[in-house]
C-alpha cells in the first residue's frame, strides 16, 4: 500500500488513478480483518497525501480519495489531530477562504 501512496505523489494521471483505485480495493478487501488501530495508522501515515488528492486534476482521483478518507475517518476513534488539515484542504478545494468578504 505504501508503494501506491508514493505513486500518488509522483506519477502521471493514469498511474495515480490506478494507484488510488488499488488502495481503495485493498481497504475494501481487508477492512473486515483490520482493527481500528490499523486504520488509524494508515490515516496517520498517509493523511496528507490523501488530502492533496482532494485537489487533483482527475475527478476519479478526487472522488476516490474522499471516499477512502471518509472511511478512514469513520473508523478512527479520535479525529481531532486531523481536523486542522481537513479544514485547510476543504477551504482550499472549495475556494471559500473569504466567505464574509473581509479580506
Amino acid at each position: 500500500m505504501k508503494r501506491q501512496f508514493n505513486i500518488l505523489k509522483e506519477g502521471d494521471v493514469q498511474t495515480r488513478k490506478a494507484a488510488i483505485l488499488e488502495v481503495q480495493q485493498l481497504l475494501q478487501k481487508y477492512k473486515v480483518d483490520m482493527r481500528y488501530t490499523d486504520m488509524e495508522e494508515i490515516l496517520l501515515e498517509f493523511s496528507k497525501i490523501l488530502l492533496q488528492c482532494f485537489s487533483d486534476k482527475s475527478e476519479k482521483i478526487r472522488e476516490t480519495s474522499v471516499a477512502i478518507y471518509s472511511e478512514l475517518i469513520a473508523r478512527s476513534s479520535d479525529i481531532s489531530p486531523y481536523l486542522r488539515y481537513i479544514y485547510e484542504a476543504l477551504v482550499e478545494r472549495l475556494n471559500c477562504r473569504d466567505l464574509e468578504g473581509v479580506e
